[in-house]
């Protein structure tokens, strides 16, 4: 504070004579919220023993945000501090083991992340899988540039989800069903499960050392903005294909088999718009720009109800008889 005059009788002074002076330096202190209950899980199917730890916009570990997961591929902490302003969240999960799908080999999980914007309030819930690390990795073009990936992320996980046939569905937030144990129903969760099993199909057919392998090959194949397939030898296996040899126990390198091949439900046998394989056909028809990968007979199978492709099927039938 300062003297109102210059020369004033420093004896009289009061505090009416003074003026407040704003500091120019002020110390910005990032605001917290009370403690708020954080779901984290990591997902091939549920993986027990990773270790999933949150961290900052600034990339600096959250504290108390660490822990490990449980049978069910989860971990709870009741009581986590998280910033009071939007901002970009990571979670990293390493170590740990799952059951794969396609083999029934208890396998060593890969690193996975998941990333959201926090709005600021309330809850978390996050969820790594194979799909949320091919989004981070295509957010990440800048070498870990948070700020980078902040201004992407949300899309890509929306696109990594569309391209996978998961239109609409959060896979940053949604609980997958364990096809090792469990039918998938027709709803988010069973829709995820049997993609995450198809994913695994694919690393068996492609004679992949490691998940990662498959998760790497699945960011390259998905630089065009759409899943092409994978080269197998034989066929190029599509998240049609996958679904179709977990079903059947068949493809190349087909070797062992998991238990999860009677548990895939209405939801692996489903087509048109709103199924996986119906989804994942529309993204691929949709992509084609006389360019790209064009649009197979499958796709357009995929792409329509059954009645509809029988419909059409004998509707072109009539018109060659008329011809």
């Amino acid at each position: 504070m300062i003297a109102d005059k210059a020369f004033e009788d420093s004896s009289k002074l009061s505090l009416t004579h003074l003026n407040y002076v704003e500091r120019s330096n002020k110390i910005r202190i990032e605001k917290l919220l009370n403690g708020v209950s954080v779901v984290l899980g990591v997902y091939n199917v549920p993986t027990i023993g990773a270790t999933c730890t949150l961290y900052n916009a600034s990339g600096i570990a959250i504290v108390d945000s660490s822990g490990i997961t449980t049978n069910d591929g989860r971990v709870t902490l009741p009581s986590v501090l998280l910033p009071k302003i939007s901002g970009l969240i990571t979670m990293t999960c390493s170590g740990g083991t799952y059951i794969d799908e396609a083999t029934g080999i208890t396998t060593n999980a890969p690193t996975v992340r998941a990333e959201t914007v926090y709005s600021g309030t309330g809850g978390l819930t996050l969820i790594a899988s194979p799909l949320s690390e091919i989004a981070y990795q295509l957010a990440d073009t800048n070498s870990g540039n948070t700020t980078t990936i902040a201004a992407v992320i949300m899309a890509k996980n929306t696109a990594v989800a569309t391209a996978f046939g998961l239109s609409g569905v959060d896979i940053i937030t949604t609980i997958p069903t364990d096809l090792n144990t469990t039918v998938a129903a027709n709803d988010d969760a069973g829709k995820f499960g049997l993609v995450l099993a198809a994913i695994s199909q694919m690393g068996e057919n492609s004679a992949d050392d490691n998940p990662a392998d498959t998760i790497t090959a699945l960011v390259t194949d998905m630089a065009d903005g759409d899943i092409d397939g994978r080269n197998t030898g034989t066929e190029i296996v599509t998240i049609t294909e996958a679904i179709n040899n977990f079903i059947n126990s068949t493809g190349d390198y087909q070797t062992t088999n998991g238990t999860g091949a009677g548990n895939t439900g209405i939801v692996g046998t489903a087509t048109g718009e709103g199924s996986i394989k119906g989804n994942f056909a529309i993204a691929i028809i949709s992509a084609y720009d006389g360019s790209n990968t064009a649009p197979t007979v499958q796709n357009y199978i995929g792409a329509c109800e059954p009645d509809l492709y029988d419909w059409q099927l004998e509707r072109q039938s009539n018109r060659h008889r008329r011809g």
